[in-house]
């Protein structure tokens, strides 16, 4: 079994060796002019708007935004970010919209970002000082010889909240903060219409 395993790790990185590294595709797929391109063909048929979204809400449909952040994705933040739409022979009103609906939603996703960081800092902050009050309190009643039942809880107690806060600083955090990255290069993206035809 673990010759097997071995022989499958060694034929995965020959393969890897054969293949061009990740910023080699985004260079060759993406970047145009030091930023990176995503273009989205609007054929005939397309789907534009959310078929239940009505007045202030209209939006554009979630297959457009799935397939746009599923090319953003790769793309590193360094990068700025050009959404092109292709075949476009709406009209400049149309235009205008659509680019605004992009901003929009990739705006909303940036503040919500936002929002979960400050949540984030709010655990840390509240598990530190209730970990250290904890632990304070756990070295103050030690020498009158409290209830050893009661003391243990306080010393895993103190213990585990700031093992926790440690966990959110180092962990969630650094999630949340790539996460708020990613949406802030899509909300200052630019967005492009060009009449080309593409199939």
């Amino acid at each position: 079994m673990k010759n097997l395993r071995r022989e499958q790790i060694k034929r995965v990185r020959l393969f890897e060796k054969q293949r061009n590294s990740l910023r080699e595709h985004i260079d060759k797929e993406y970047v145009e002019n030091g930023r990176a391109v995503v273009n989205v063909i609007l054929q005939e048929d397309t789907t534009l708007y959310e078929p239940f979204s009505y007045g202030c809400q209209k939006d554009l449909s979630g297959d457009i935004y799935e397939y746009i952040d599923s090319k953003i994705y790769y793309i590193p933040v360094r990068y700025p970010i050009i959404i092109r739409f292709l075949n476009s022979n709406l009209i400049a009103q149309e235009e205008k919209k659509i680019s605004s609906y992009i901003k929009e939603h990739y705006t909303l996703i940036l503040q919500d970002k936002r929002l979960d960081l400050k949540i984030n800092t709010l655990k840390i902050v509240c598990l530190t000082v209730l970990g250290f009050l904890l632990l304070g309190l756990y070295f103050l009643l030690e020498i009158t010889n409290q209830n050893p039942l009661f003391m243990e809880f306080l010393s895993i107690a103190g213990t585990f909240s700031l093992w926790e806060a440690v966990d959110f600083y180092l962990l969630e955090r650094r999630q949340i903060q790539t996460e708020w990255l990613n949406a802030g290069q899509s909300a200052i993206c630019e967005v492009e219409f060009i009449d080309k035809k593409v199939n």
